[in-house]
């Protein structure tokens, strides 16, 4: 099949991954896949993300750039814009096909003329899909859970991804014993939900489980480490804790704090209260170093500024490592889509606030890493010989010289002497 696609993602690791099947399954047929505007493609596929408006509208304008750059190529949108507004089709003409969240093998028929499109909102079973090790991935994902039954009164994830469903555990090890052998230093677990993976299968198992099923596997005499996606903050007990203590698993946490107010905290619907997060941070803390971020969402309906700062002031006594920001996005179909919106020159004002401090953390924690020894990926070499890449504390690094016999996909044992930008600068310690 001699079909070149176009493949732009946006949204988060779910959706990256679900790139990386759509990408693999493409290749496996004879296909060309990248990701280069200056190309002319004979099909365009942009995976959406809805999560927020801001969101939505970026994978429009793609869709309408497409179609404007490339008149004759076949415009496809995938994933959760079309899963949670099916009406799409009407109010963006532009797209010639529109895929749900779970048609990715139906997307790729369609691509390659052997299937008509449909367009599904049903959640079908989570079940692995071909995902090689592509040249363009060192840190590949790999999905273990879809789906959310939390139903938090800002969230439209569960309208896009549907209930909560896990990969069962043999599948899971399957796929990650693949990955190993094709060389991938490092995977990533990730689930819409991952700290409920297992809930629903027969029997049950929960995270810490899994992941002691990965550790006990033989993955050779370099196996990959490991990196876990987004956890809630009640759900980080002890006998997780002592799992990511393992050398084998990045310490590196990223919590979906958004609030650290209590009344907020219930307005939004979340299953945890302040002391919930506190106590997750006094557990993570035995594991050292150890990188910790969080989202925090601003500016949701009824926020006062009192609370605001309560979060503010959390955020900053907390010490964590890094913060994602989001402003508030009113998302038809949810509970909060219904109430009095904040000024909008209030929601921007907290966002740049928020925005400030998790600038201020990130540069605290870059300049506390300076003087270890650290393991790089190496992601990609630089024309000036130097290798970039990511360190298990999820630092951007960059090391301080060329090397020589450098390849993208290598782990480098090297010391932090110093920060450039946001990333470490890195020198060769010991012999790797």
């Amino acid at each position: 099949m001699n079909v070149r696609v176009l493949l732009a993602t946006i949204g988060c690791k779910v959706n990256q991954a679900d790139s990386e099947a759509i990408k693999a399954l493409l290749i496996s047929l004879g296909a060309s896949v990248d990701g280069d505007w200056q190309r002319t493609p004979d099909a365009v596929v942009i995976n959406s993300c809805a999560v927020t408006g801001h969101a939505e509208r970026d994978c429009r304008k793609l869709v309408r750039r497409a179609r404007r750059r490339f008149p004759a190529a076949r415009v496809a949108l995938v994933g959760c814009v079309p899963q949670v507004n099916p009406k799409i089709v009407h109010e963006l003409p532009e797209a010639d096909a529109l895929f749900s969240t779970t048609q990715k093998v139906e997307l790729v028929h369609w691509l390659t003329g052997l299937k008509p499109r449909q367009l599904d909102e049903t959640a079908a079973p989570l079940q692995p899909l071909p995902r090689p090790l592509l040249p363009s991935r060192t840190r590949p994902s790999l999905v273990v859970q879809l789906g959310c039954d939390n139903r938090c009164s800002y969230c439209v994830v569960p309208y896009a991804r549907g209930v909560e469903r896990s990969l069962p555990p043999d599948d899971v090890q399957a796929e990650l014993t693949q990955l190993a052998q094709r060389g991938a230093p490092e995977v990533v677990l990730v689930g819409i939900h991952l700290g409920r993976y297992g809930r629903g299968l027969d029997p049950p198992l929960d995270l810490a489980g899994l992941l002691q099923r990965l550790l006990a596997l033989d993955l050779g005499d370099d196996p990959p480490r490991l990196r876990l996606s987004s956890l809630d903050p009640h759900e980080i007990d002890e006998h997780l804790v002592e799992l990511l203590a393992d050398p084998r698993i990045c310490p590196h946490v990223h919590l979906a704090l958004q609030s650290a107010d209590p009344e907020v905290l219930q307005q939004m619907r979340r299953p945890y209260g302040p002391q919930a997060i506190e106590g997750a941070l006094e557990l993570l803390r035995r594991i050292v170093p150890l990188t910790v971020g969080a989202d925090v969402l601003v500016g949701f309906p009824g926020e006062s500024q009192a609370a605001f700062e309560r979060t503010l002031s959390a955020c900053a006594q907390l010490e964590l490592s890094y913060l994602h920001v989001f402003p508030f996005s009113a998302r038809p179909g949810t509970a909060a889509y219904e109430l009095e919106p904040l000024p909008p020159d209030v929601v921007r004002e907290r966002a740049a606030r928020m925005r400030e401090l998790g600038e201020r953390l990130r540069q605290s924690h870059l300049e506390s890493s300076v003087g270890r020894t650290l393991e790089l990926v190496v992601e990609r070499l630089l024309p000036d010989g130097r290798a970039a890449g990511t360190t298990e504390l999820y630092h951007p690094g960059i090391t301080q010289q060329a090397m020589q016999d450098l390849r993208v996909g290598a782990r480098l044992k090297l010391r932090a002497v110093g920060i450039e930008g946001r990333a470490l600068v890195l020198t060769r310690a010991v012999a790797d």
